[in-house]
């Protein structure tokens, strides 16, 4: 039975390849904010104007989602 956990000589751990830096991260992160804010604003304001009433979440708060969800996929492949 061959043992599949040790990946032989020569190749030491694995790797994901090289890492980005922090600031490449934050560039992105602020770049993909930046581009989500006024699209956050615009569906805000027409759910308020639609509902009447305040939507549960900011626009603030929708834009940074945004930038969360969206920048860890670029640095994914």
């Amino acid at each position: 039975m061959s043992d599949h956990t040790d990946p032989g000589p020569g190749f030491g751990r694995l790797s994901h390849g090289p890492r980005s830096s922090k600031a490449e991260y934050h560039l992105y992160f602020t770049a993909i904010f930046l581009v989500a804010l006024p699209f956050a604003v615009l569906a805000w304001v027409v759910r308020l104007v639609i509902d009447r009433h305040l939507p549960p979440q900011g626009p603030l708060a929708r834009a940074l989602a945004e930038a969360h969800a969206i920048t860890p996929e670029i640095f994914r492949h």
